[in-house]
């Protein structure tokens, strides 16, 4: 009887029999792994295998269960062993490969820098020879790495970095010799970075170039990244966010490439970027040879006086296509304009040595690797490149000028013909979708097939174009381009500039957000000048001087540095006089007195947050006994910034 059981558990093809069960099965080697059929399982915690007795078993790692052909039976179908068995010899399994998923490929794990505990002092690699190094610390002051230069037996220069980390959590940490974490290559010169944060920040090429330049320019913080002109892709740039930089690339078109390459990331990080222009200087020139030729500080600032450019993302875009065109306009070198041998050649630094007539044997032509993936240029006439999400993202732009997108607030707005209005109705979504309805009767949307056509319109599809056009350098803009000019008021009918009272056409380029809830009117304003006289007692003095505070808080001006406190008996006329401020609509916020009064417990700053763009800031009486918090009211009458963060931002 046994040797029968064992006979037709043989005879049981488990794999097949699990896959007709519906148990998803994941090929491991000559095994296979599955969610266990004995307890509820999110993670494969069972193996199938084929025993040195013939028989296939299952084995679960978690609970200790295992079992043949005949348990599975009766865990499945939930029934006794003898109608197990019965069921298992009334039936053929046949195999499905199709239905076992293929092991994946092992990956190796991605190296993990760290910061180490001392240095290191043995910079030997075979055949190499230590000339210098570079040390890297970050903000804290703690060690990252190193990068080292070496000299060959040519006597040529080579550089590498020296690292301290490992492949694995649960391996310890070790030096080696080999580059950052992609995306988290430090700054050279993070120390000083932090060390002083409102300095003006200098970007140079290599570490040599950034020490010359911290020498000749000690009132800048000068920083470079690891790894050449192409490897600035890889660096984390965010601590320089916000900050005023000036790159200075070396004098070649490498580095000008890669200077703008790094302009581009630190214009989205919100800074002010200017590149000094270096072209006249001899090729391969840096600060670090001004030094060697004996150039002072004066001497750089005499240089760069009229050499500095701001730098903005238009401006990039347009260097950008000029140096396509000049690329595309240049002929193809034919054998008599080649360049003369034993000359500088364009883009590099070294002088080459005479090519020998005939090219020595056994050479193998090497494609030199740039680090950028090369792509075909784009096709319109190719529906899957047309219908992308960043082309579609584009010409949604290029229709819809009102719209622009502010990174600071992550917020849509748009353009009503007097002011930027803050899209809070996601107004957006609705402009976006119709777009996408439209793009599906386009003459280029006819090689889509139905289910592609209307999948333009679907939310998935609608989300990705806004992201994608919230990225497009044209519409990108940061709070701080927002209502700039203290001296300009918006109102319904236009744009009253305070410094001559004209009210003027709205202005695109005035970027102001802010509005009145009316519009200014020259005339006589009996009530108006009936409240005044009332509060006043008809003393032509204090109406002056009430006049001139309504036009001092009409302007976003604190030069004054005072604030104004209504003080009189009941039914005076206070109440009244403070309620005209209503009509200033986007530029009043209603504030707690509290936050002006001295409390034990420390208030948190989003009240401060709330009051951000707000001329003219309401509050009613404090308690009997209260104190003013002084300190709270210098800051807020100030013309310093106050720095808050809003609840939940």
């Amino acid at each position: 009887m046994q040797d029968d059981l064992d006979k037709l558990v043989r005879s049981v093809d488990l794999v097949t029999l699990l896959s007709n069960y519906g148990v998803e099965l994941k090929a491991q080697g000559p095994s296979y792994i599955a969610c266990c059929i004995w307890h509820d399982d999110s993670n494969p915690s069972m193996s199938v295998f084929e025993g040195d007795d013939g028989k296939w078993r299952c084995h679960c790692h978690a609970q200790g269960c295992k079992g043949d052909a005949i348990d599975v039976v009766q865990i499945m179908d939930g029934v006794s062993r003898i109608e197990a068995i019965n069921r298992l010899k009334a039936n053929h399994f046949v195999r499905d490969d199709t239905r076992i998923l293929k092991q994946k490929e092992i990956k190796p794990n991605k190296w993990e820098h760290c910061t180490a505990p001392e240095g290191l002092t043995d910079f030997t690699l075979p055949g190499l020879t230590y000339a210098a190094h570079w040390t890297y610390k970050n903000a804290t002051g703690a060690l990252l790495g190193y990068v080292v230069r070496y000299t060959d037996d040519k006597g040529e220069k080579s550089y590498r970095p020296w690292t301290f980390g490992s492949y694995s959590k649960n391996v310890s940490p070790v030096w080696k010799c080999t580059t950052w974490t992609s995306g988290r290559r430090p700054l050279y010169g993070l120390d000083k970075l932090a060390a002083r944060p409102t300095a003006k920040v200098m970007i140079v090429e290599g570490e040599k170039t950034a020490d010359a330049a911290q020498q000749l320019m000690p009132g800048m913080v000068c920083v470079t990244w690891p790894g050449g002109s192409n490897g600035f892709r890889y660096v984390d740039w965010t601590p320089l966010t916000k900050k005023n930089i000036l790159l200075v690339p070396d004098a070649d078109i490498a580095g000008e490439q890669a200077m703008s390459g790094v302009a581009g990331y630190l214009l989205a990080l919100g800074c002010t970027v200017r590149l000094l222009d270096t072209s006249c200087r001899p090729l391969g020139w840096d600060f670090a040879d001004a030094l060697a030729e004996g150039w002072t500080s004066e001497d750089i600032v005499t240089f760069a006086e009229d050499r500095i450019t701001p730098l903005t993302s238009r401006e990039i875009e347009k260097r950008i296509e000029e140096e396509k065109k000049t690329v595309q306009s240049q002929p193809l070198p034919q054998p008599d304009d080649l360049p003369p041998q034993n000359v500088l050649i364009e883009g590099e630094s070294i002088r080459i040595p005479d090519i020998p007539e005939q090219q020595p044997p056994n050479v193998v032509p090497i494609k030199p690797h740039t680090g950028v993936k090369e792509t075909s240029e784009f096709n319109p006439t190719d529906p899957a490149q047309f219908f992308s999400h960043s082309n579609l993202a584009r010409l949604w732009v290029e229709k819809n000028p009102d719209w622009i997108f502010c990174n600071t607030w992550s917020k849509w707005l748009q353009w009503d013909g007097s002011r930027w209005l803050i899209d809070e109705r996601k107004s957006i979504n609705w402009a976006v979708t119709q777009e996408m309805k439209l793009a599906g009767t386009w003459l280029e949307s006819m090689s889509l097939s139905v289910k592609d056509r209307r999948a333009l319109a679907n939310i998935a599809n609608i989300r990705s174009v806004m992201e994608a056009a919230s990225y497009n350098p044209s519409v990108v803009r940061i709070g701080e381009d927002f209502d700039t000019n203290p001296m300009l008021l918006g109102t319904p009918e236009g744009v009253v500039d305070l410094t001559t009272g004209i009210l003027r056409e709205p202005n695109r380029e005035d970027m102001i957000t802010k509005q009145t809830l009316v519009a200014p009117k020259r005339g006589h304003h009996p009530t108006w000048d009936r409240v005044v006289d009332r509060a006043t007692k008809g003393c032509a003095e204090t109406r002056a001087y009430f006049q001139r505070w309504w036009g001092y808080m009409l302007t976003g001006s604190c030069k004054e540095e005072s604030m104004l406190m209504c003080v009189g008996a009941g039914a005076s006329g206070k109440t009244k006089y403070l309620l005209v401020a209503d009509i200033l609509g986007d530029y009043l916020q209603e504030a707690d007195i509290g936050m002006l009064m001295e409390n034990k417990q420390e208030r948190h700053s989003s009240e401060l947050a709330s009051l951000e763009g707000a001329r003219i800031v309401r509050c009613t009486e404090p308690e009997e006994g209260s104190r003013f918090n002084e300190s709270v009211l210098k800051r807020l009458t100030g013309r310093e910034k106050i720095s808050a963060r809003k609840l939940y931002a």
